[in-house]
């Protein structure tokens, strides 16, 4: 899922569409003449940030709404193509195959979203398992298993990329205070784990961006 931080940026615009590898039959992709374009769906797995080529996806993407249905396959041929030869990253590295039952994809994103929206208070083991209706044992197996990390890895994850929001989006708030409002109980350890995760210190992270 993809959300706006209203508090952090501008709302945003967001174009979708909908295909997959065997929505124009199961060998249409495996034609000779599309064999380029493979590469496409064996890295959309992960998620795909486009650093690249922006203008041009746009530009195809706004033609969309206007084009009749034969048009429309060759502009998302076109698209898959551009984003094929642009310079990219991936979003995660790992992908979960089983799919969710209703039940699951409710808890798991309860607990996604209580952990977004009180990442910078002190969460508990026993607080977050309540939220997800199990025992604490239980849940850590849930998480780990549905998400190849460990709960408080993945809530340092959220606390890390809103210190990098308050770092860019406030120069004049100290290290030390982005690490209190972001949920860290020492700036040592927010700085250790800053650098973990993103190559640099929170100080020198800031001077990059400035």
């Amino acid at each position: 899922m993809f959300s706006t931080d209203t508090n952090f940026a501008d709302l945003t615009d967001v174009y979708t569409l909908f295909f997959d590898k065997d929505s124009f039959g199961k060998e249409f992709f495996n034609l000779p003449d599309m064999e380029g374009l493979n590469a496409f769906f064996e890295e959309s797995q992960y998620g795909i940030k486009v650093k690249s080529k922006k203008r041009k996806l746009i530009k195809e993407f706004l033609k969309l709404k206007k084009q009749n249905k034969v048009q429309r396959i060759g502009t998302l041929l076109k698209i898959i193509d551009y984003i094929n030869l642009a310079e990219k990253k991936p979003l995660s590295s790992f992908v979960y195959k089983k799919k969710y039952t209703d039940d699951e994809g409710k808890r798991m994103n309860d607990v996604f979203n209580y952990a977004m929206e009180n990442y910078f208070e002190p969460i508990t083991l026993e607080e977050i398992s309540e939220k997800a209706n199990m025992s604490k044992n239980a849940f850590c197996r849930y998480f780990k298993k549905r998400t190849n990390k460990t709960f408080f890895q993945f809530l340092i994850e959220i606390r890390i990329e809103n210190a990098c929001k308050l770092i860019y989006n406030s120069p004049d708030i100290s290290i030390a205070s982005i690490s209190e409002k972001c949920g860290f109980q020492n700036t040592a350890n927010f700085n250790r784990k800053f650098k973990e995760i993103k190559g640099v210190t929170p100080t020198h992270y800031r001077m990059q961006r400035f």
